[in-house]
């Protein structure tokens, strides 16, 4: 990813659907899906947005941002399972401290610190 204040001039919503950028308040890459062709000050760009399902703690790339599921992932409970390349089945797990849309971002901050979407 990049740092999202910049990407280069004549983005490509075929060629690049999906932008990724590094965030320095949650530590990590996120990714953005183009959305729509907007005019800001009469100039044409492309928005891009997280999706709906981005923040949601089944997605893999989210594990992170919860100990509890991470725990149950390091340690290959068998609750845990795959549903696509990119999703988790975890309706078999126990889980009463992740939240979709909820990102524990403490060790990032050094503090308790969660972050929503």
């Amino acid at each position: 990813g990049t740092d999202g204040h910049q990407f280069p001039p004549f983005v490509n919503k075929k060629d690049q659907e999906v932008l990724w950028l590094f965030n320095t308040v949650p530590c990590r890459s996120i990714f953005m899906k183009y959305s729509k062709k907007a005019k800001i000050e009469g100039i044409s760009t492309l928005e891009y947005s997280v999706p709906l399902d981005g923040a949601n703690i089944n997605k893999k790339i989210n594990v992170c941002t919860c100990k509890e599921l991470s725990d149950l992932v390091a340690s290959n409970d068998t609750c845990v399972k795959m549903m696509d390349d990119d999703t988790l089945d975890i309706s078999d797990c126990d889980i009463t401290s992740c939240y979709d849309g909820l990102q524990d971002i403490t060790v990032c901050q050094g503090a308790p610190t969660f972050m929503s979407y």
